[in-house]
């Protein structure tokens, strides 16, 4: 095992109109395909819609997550990572007309096993 970053962003509209999931993928998979032709980093992730409970929110409250786990295999250097993922982050925010955006990053070991047929 390796360690690793975990980020985790979340991306919010309370009191606004939010976006439907499907959205959200296509804006971050473009924005990882053009990222990924700029730097050669990839930076893949999974994206969950879940419930916002919070003082100001009205209720049924969401939110958009992102994890994205730096895979040290293909990417050993997490500062190139971190702003590879900035960019990323910065163009999604732009084409998705500025969300609340919050980025946590925690350490965790990680096993990579590529596919072998």
């Amino acid at each position: 095992m390796e360690l690793t970053e975990r980020y985790e962003i979340v991306i919010s509209y309370v009191g606004r109109i939010r976006p439907g999931v499907e959205l959200i993928e296509d804006v971050w998979s473009t924005a990882i395909l053009e990222e990924y032709k700029k730097s050669a980093i990839y930076v893949n992730a999974i994206i969950d819609e879940r419930s916002l409970v919070c003082v100001d929110c009205s209720k049924r409250e969401k939110v958009f997550v992102v994890n994205a786990i730096r895979n040290p295999i293909q990417t050993p250097d997490k500062d190139a990572y971190y702003k590879a993922l900035g960019n990323i982050v910065f163009q999604v925010r732009r084409d998705l007309n500025a969300p609340y955006t919050l980025i946590s990053i925690g350490a965790v070991q990680v096993s990579y096993f590529p596919y072998n047929p």
